[in-house]
């Protein structure tokens, strides 16, 4: 119905082009195509903790599934993002490097180079780690020698999950590691919250994403009080550098600025979520409609994205 419309000049405006319709709609006569970074990122969360509702506190568990975090990063590095943007969201996408966005030009850091597709690294990860497939059946398992399987969570919704699910098991059975999907489905949206925030044992792996505000503070995603910290995951240095994000000295910009980089190395380095993708948001307007602004500095559009 989008693409009938605005083929037909129904409308002056979409302030949110679907991604899928953007190639179809770029050259309609009298219209222009104008895409910005949107305030978001998928990622991969990890089943790592507990969260105590009464006291408001993360507990990682040493002992969870996957807490080697060779383990983690394996998980990352078998995955081709790159391959994903282009097949899946016809290059409206790319590979996110980091949880803070380059949007926010200040603090994002950009030596941190991302999880670029290595599915030999991954497999020396693995290695590392313990993780072998001792009785040679394709597949590998965990350091003490038992069956070794990953439960991923996915969201249902749109015509790519499904595809893209199964992406993701062949890549991590690519590198030795047998996956499935939790429940032998995608689940619907709010199920799969309702799981993930009641700690549902039957999962250890979950794609997800955040829709980000403008205030691009870590404390209600990453902390050790936060609810929305869904892989129950914290340490000290990551807690000092979200505490530090918040201080009273953050007031001076380049303390704040070295705040927020050092807590991207940090989650980098320790993988409590591996960020997967950065979508490009488009709005389609006529070009009769003149002094439209489409940046951030736009009150409206700053509010519908946060």
């Amino acid at each position: 119905n989008v693409v009938s419309a605005m083929k037909a000049h129904k409308y002056d405006m979409i302030s949110s082009v679907p991604s899928k319709s953007v190639d179809e709609l770029k050259d309609v006569p009298g219209y222009q195509m104008v895409g910005t970074g949107d305030f978001f990122y998928s990622y991969l969360g990890f089943m790592l903790g507990h969260y105590d509702q009464e006291k408001g506190e993360i507990t990682t568990n040493p002992d969870a599934k996957m807490a080697n975090v060779n383990l983690r990063k394996a998980l990352g590095y078998a995955i081709d993002q790159n391959a994903i943007a282009e097949k899946f969201y016809k290059g409206h996408n790319e590979l996110a490097k980091s949880v803070t966005l380059p949007i926010f030009t200040e603090f994002y850091n950009k030596d941190i180079e991302g999880y670029v597709y290595d599915p030999d690294k991954a497999m020396k990860l693995l290695d590392e780690a313990g993780y072998k497939d001792v009785d040679n059946d394709g597949f590998r398992e965990d350091p003490n020698g038992e069956p070794f399987s990953i439960n991923l969570a996915m969201m249902s919704g749109g015509d790519t999950q499904e595809p893209l699910s199964q992406y993701y098991l062949q890549c991590w059975e690519k590198i030795g590691l047998k996956a499935e999907l939790a429940t032998g489905n995608l689940i619907e949206f709010n199920s799969f919250y309702d799981k993930l925030e009641s700690e549902d044992k039957g999962i250890d792996v979950f794609a997800a994403a955040w829709g980000v505000g403008t205030n691009p503070s870590p404390k209600e995603t990453y902390g050790d009080s936060a609810a929305f910290n869904m892989s129950r995951y914290t340490s000290d240095k990551l807690q000092e550098a979200i505490d530090r994000i918040t201080s009273p000295e953050a007031a001076d910009p380049e303390f704040m600025a070295k705040a927020y980089k050092d807590f991207q190395q940090i989650v980098f380095d320790e993988v409590p979520a591996i960020p997967l993708q950065w979508r490009t948001g488009w709005q389609m307007v006529n070009n009769r409609v003149l002094n439209y602004d489409a940046g951030y500095g736009n009150g409206e559009k700053v509010t519908n994205s946060g």
